[in-house]
C-alpha cells in the first residue's frame, strides 16, 4: 500500500452545497480544526503550545458581560440571548466558533478602542453596535440590526450578507474586499464611508 497525501479539498465535493459558500465555510473550518490539533499533538512531542486567551462567558437573561481579551474557540458556540457581551476599550475577542446574538434581547457591542476578529461564524438576529473595530474573515450575517458607528471601523474579508428584513447602517468606515450581498436595508449614513 502506498501512502500518499490527500488534499484537504479532496473531501468538498461530498460537502452540502458544494461549489457554493457553505462549502468553503465548510473547508475553512476542517483546516482550522487540522491546525488545533496539529498544535495539540505538536505540543506532546516537546513542541510549545499556542496560548488562548481566556475563553468567554456567553451572558445569560439579562446579564451584562464585559470582555478585554477573550476568545470564542473552534468547537464552542456562543448563544447571546438575552443579555449583552460588551468588549471594552482595549479589549479584543476573537472569534473562531460560532457567536450568535439572539432575537430575544441580544445584545453585542464593540466599544470604542475594542475589537472583535472573526475568524468563523457571527450571526446577529438582534443587535450589533460597532464603535471600535470590526474584521470579518469568514461569516458575518445579519438578521437583525447592525450598526457601524461614527468612528467605528467594519471590515469585511470575506462574506457579509444582511438578510431581507435586516437592517445595516454604517455612519463610520466600512471597508468591503470581498462578498457583500444586500437583501434588507443597507444605509451609508452622513459621515460613513
Amino acid at each position: 500500500m502506498t501512502n500518499r497525501a490527500v488534499s484537504p479539498r479532496a473531501n468538498v465535493a461530498r460537502t452540502p452545497n458544494a461549489g457554493s459558500g457553505d462549502a468553503r465555510v465548510f473547508q475553512r473550518r476542517r483546516i482550522a480544526v487540522a491546525v488545533h490539533l496539529a498544535f495539540a499533538v505538536g505540543a506532546g512531542a516537546g513542541m510549545i503550545a499556542p496560548v488562548h486567551a481566556q475563553q468567554i462567558t456567553c451572558p445569560a437573561a439579562g446579564v451584562t458581560v464585559t470582555t478585554a481579551t477573550a476568545t470564542n474557540a473552534a468547537m464552542f458556540t456562543c448563544n447571546v440571548t438575552a443579555g449583552a457581551l460588551n468588549i471594552s476599550s482595549g479589549g479584543l475577542l476573537t472569534n473562531s466558533g460560532d457567536l450568535n446574538v439572539l432575537s430575544t434581547g441580544g445584545i453585542l457591542g464593540i466599544n470604542t478602542g475594542g475589537t472583535l476578529t472573526n475568524n468563523y461564524g457571527l450571526r446577529n438576529y438582534g443587535t450589533l453596535t460597532n464603535s471600535g473595530t470590526l474584521t470579518n474573515s469568514l461569516l458575518l450575517s445579519n438578521v437583525g440590526t447592525l450598526t457601524n458607528a461614527a468612528g467605528g471601523t467594519l471590515t469585511n474579508n470575506s462574506s457579509l450578507y444582511n438578510i431581507l428584513g435586516a437592517t445595516l447602517t454604517n455612519s463610520g468606515t466600512l471597508t468591503n474586499s470581498s462578498v457583500l450581498r444586500n437583501y434588507g436595508t443597507l444605509t451609508n449614513a452622513a459621515g460613513g464611508t
